[in-house]
C-alpha cells in the first residue's frame, strides 16, 4: 500500500536485501488497504496508485514508480487531482511510453488485476502491510535484511 508508512519504511530495507542477494527473486504485489472498494470510476486513491504502479511495471519501471510514490507519500493523503499527480510520477520516473501508460491506467482490466491482488492477500490471510511470503510462508513485521538472510540460508 503506497500510503502505508510501514511499507514506505520497508521499501529501502527490502531493496538493500535484494541487492545483496541477486539470486533472490521478488514478486511484488500491491495490497491497497482501501480494498479497491470504490466504484469502477473512483476505486480509491490507494487502489489507483496500485494501478499506476502496475502500469509502470509493465514497462519495466515499477520499482521507480513505487519509489516515487513512497518518496512523495504525504502529498497523496490530500490529493485533489490524482490523475495529474500520477502523470507527474510517470513523466518523472522516465522510460514510459505515456500513451501505453495512460491506456493501461484507464483499462478496466488493470483495476480488475489490482482487485485480484487484494483478493489474493485476503485469501492468504494477510493481516496488514507490508506483508512478506517466502516460499509460500508468511512473515510478519518489518523486513530486516539479517532475518531475511537467515531465512534464505535455511532454505
Amino acid at each position: 500500500d503506497f500510503l502505508c508508512i510501514h511499507c514506505k519504511n520497508a521499501f529501502p530495507k527490502l531493496h538493500e536485501f535484494l541487492k545483496a542477494n541477486p539470486d533472490v527473486q521478488l514478486q511484488f504485489q500491491t495490497w491497497p488497504l482501501d480494498g479497491c472498494k470504490g466504484s469502477d470510476k473512483e476505486p480509491g486513491v490507494r487502489c489507483q496508485l496500485g494501478i499506476a504502479a502496475h502500469c509502470a511495471n509493465l514497462q519495466g519501471q515499477g520499482e521507480k514508480a513505487a519509489e516515487y510514490f513512497f518518496n512523495h507519500q504525504e502529498q497523496f493523503y490530500q490529493v485533489t487531482d490524482l490523475k495529474k499527480e500520477v502523470d507527474t510520477m510517470a513523466t518523472t520516473v522516465g522510460g514510459l511510453n505515456m500513451d501505453t501508460f495512460n491506456a493501461c491506467y484507464s483499462d478496466p482490466q488493470s483495476l480488475a488485476m489490482v482487485r485480484k491482488q487484494v483478493e489474493a492477500g485476503a485469501t492468504a490471510k494477510l493481516e496488514g502491510t507490508p506483508g512478506f511470503f517466502i516460499n509460500g510462508k508468511a512473515y510478519k513485521g518489518p523486513p530486516e535484511p539479517a532475518l531475511f538472510k537467515q531465512i534464505l540460508n535455511s532454505l
